[in-house]
């Protein structure tokens, strides 16, 4: 099946915090299905066969994935090549914290989570870690 535009909605704040609720926090959650609007109507989604999401930023901004501000800083980052089931290639940057000795793509990859979050100028690409068969290093890829 091929890509498809849809709506998702999260809630104003999570259940017991004040933070909003995120896009990843909806894959992320234990329900496998994901109820989604698209332009023929609603529609569940099984999360396990997404491949990954891409979420647009607004003027410059994610709207609600990620609330950027200048005291947001990352020790790594990394441009990536990612192949996907299927013959996909994704690339972008990972950003992430871990400690010096965990600070190697292998070991980002290998946290906790099911999607990972690859970075653009314009959107956000959430990718469905068990759909992943390789990721590579771009030659242009350095450290933050």
């Amino acid at each position: 099946q091929g890509a498809a535009s849809v709506k998702v909605y999260v809630a104003e704040h999570l259940a017991g915090s004040m933070r909003r609720q995120r896009v990843l926090d909806l894959l992320e959650s234990e329900p496998l299905f994901l109820p989604a609007l698209d332009d023929d109507g609603p529609r569940i989604i099984n999360k396990a066969t997404l491949k990954w999401v891409s979420i647009s930023l607004l003027d410059g901004a994610l709207p609600v994935e990620e609330e950027m501000s200048d005291s947001m800083l990352y020790d790594v980052r990394r441009t990536v090549i990612v192949e996907l089931v299927g013959g996909d290639q994704l690339s972008g940057d990972l950003l992430y914290s871990q400690p010096p000795e965990r600070s190697r793509v292998v070991d980002y990859l290998n946290r906790g989570g099911r999607f990972l979050r690859l970075w653009h100028p314009e959107q956000i690409l959430l990718v469905n870690k068990d759909r992943i068969i390789s990721v590579r290093e771009d030659d242009k890829g350095k450290e933050a």
